[in-house]
């Protein structure tokens, strides 16, 4: 990252928010442990399938058939996103 930090939550704050859980299911899943948004930014970027994997998961994405992949190519155009996943759009709208 270039420039300066102008503001960071205290910690105490960043453990109640949504990206404090995001980071702690990620640690957990992962078997991994990052030192904050950075460290998940970092991870976000080099395992770009176990992060669509651990979003979908949050979300609470419900899959009839769960994808193997959750991006099984990632070049752009024509990225490859949930190769064999299928789900209910209607039933995750409504």
């Amino acid at each position: 990252m270039r420039g300066e930090v102008l503001w960071e939550p205290a910690d105490d704050a960043v453990a109640t928010t949504r990206m404090g859980a995001f980071l702690r299911a990620v640690e957990a899943g992962h078997g991994i442990r990052l030192g904050g948004y950075h460290d998940l930014w970092r991870w976000s970027v080099d395992d770009l399938d176990g992060f669509w994997r651990t979003v979908a998961d949050q979300l609470g994405v419900r899959w009839h058939d769960r994808p193997a992949r959750f991006l099984a190519d990632p070049s752009m155009p024509g990225a490859r996103w949930c190769p064999g996943g299928t789900l209910n759009w209607a039933e995750h709208c409504l």
